[in-house]
């Protein structure tokens, strides 16, 4: 995100409040639920 002009920074977090201005992170979980990679490979045997 630092590398983004400040203008386009602001933009930014106009757009997407919740996002922590420092982490960059602000969303929470996902909407559905996905597999890790030991998950994918014991379904796929």
């Amino acid at each position: 995100m630092r590398s983004f002009d400040r203008d386009v920074q602001e933009e930014i977090f106009g757009l997407f409040p919740t996002l922590d201005r420092e982490t960059c992170l602000g969303y929470g979980p996902a909407a559905r639920l996905t597999l890790k990679a030991h998950e994918t490979r014991a379904w796929a045997s």
